[in-house]
């Protein structure tokens, strides 16, 4: 889904996973712990049921994908203010995609608005 602009394919879980490592070493540390528990999923949930591993993989890897688009976000913002038509572009997502990886990230008081230019925020990291 989302790729630097240099790469030609989409980065693997663990690439993902190194980079929010790198990025963003709290998140990561509660990345690892839920993909650790994959192989509990794979037995029995607490109700009994049983899941695939398609189905493990799904969800986990979605998760995976979006704290990894909110670490490049934070990245981006740690060297420049930038406004959410500037992130998305300069991550090649969606503007409303973008927007609500910065309004997760503003709740979380990681992103601050740092100044507004022509009626538009433009946010910088915290930290």
């Amino acid at each position: 889904m989302q790729t630097n602009a240099s790469e030609a394919k989409p980065l693997s879980r663990d690439e993902m996973l190194a980079y929010i490592e790198k990025h963003w070493p709290a998140q990561a540390e509660k990345l690892r712990m839920l993909v650790g528990k994959e192989p509990f999923l794979k037995n029995r949930n607490v109700y009994g049921e049983l899941y695939s591993d398609r189905q493990i993989d799904i969800c986990s890897d979605a998760i995976v994908r979006t704290e990894y688009f909110r670490s490049r976000i934070l990245e981006l913002t740690r060297q420049q203010a930038l406004s959410v038509k500037d992130l998305a572009e300069a991550l090649g997502a969606s503007a409303r995609e973008t927007l609500e990886a910065v309004v997760e990230l503003r709740r979380k008081n990681l992103l601050v608005i740092d100044v507004i230019k022509d009626r538009s925020p433009l946010y910088r990291a915290v930290g």
